[in-house]
C-alpha cells in the first residue's frame, strides 16, 4: 500500500460493497488520508455479515508492549510480509477491505 490515498464518500461504497451493518459514523470524503488516521474497513463478522468499522491505519501487532503505538506497520512488502513478525499474524488470520479511492492528493481527482 501507499502512504497516502483519497477516502471516498460513503454512497459510492454503498453502492459497491453490501454492507449489511454500519458499526461506524462514515467521515467526510478527504483527499489526504494519512497513515495513523482512522478509516472505514469492511470485514465478515462472526456471524458472516458483512459489517463496517473504524480502525487506525497501521496495524499493532499482538506482541507490541509499547505505550505509543508503532509508526511504520502501514506499509508491507507482499513478498516479505507473511514472514515478518509485524505482519505474519495479520496475515494468516485477520483480513479486511479498507475502501479507498484512485486520486492525487492535492484536492482535485486524477482523470
Amino acid at each position: 500500500m501507499c502512504g497516502r490515498f483519497v477516502l471516498p464518500d460513503e454512497t459510492l461504497v454503498a453502492s459497491h460493497l453490501p454492507i449489511d451493518r454500519w458499526n461506524w459514523h462514515w467521515p467526510a470524503p478527504r483527499y489526504n488520508v494519512v497513515p495513523t488516521t482512522r478509516v472505514p474497513i469492511a470485514l465478515k463478522a462472526e456471524d458472516g455479515l458483512l459489517e463496517l468499522n473504524g480502525v487506525r491505519w497501521g496495524p499493532i501487532p499482538h506482541w507490541w508492549k509499547k505505550d505509543a503505538p508503532p509508526s511504520l506497520t502501514f506499509n508491507a512488502r507482499s513478498e516479505e510480509a507473511a514472514e515478518k513478525p509485524t505482519w505474519r499474524h495479520s496475515i494468516r488470520r485477520l483480513r479486511c477491505l479498507m475502501p479507498v479511492r484512485k486520486g492525487s492528493t492535492s484536492g482535485k481527482q486524477a482523470s
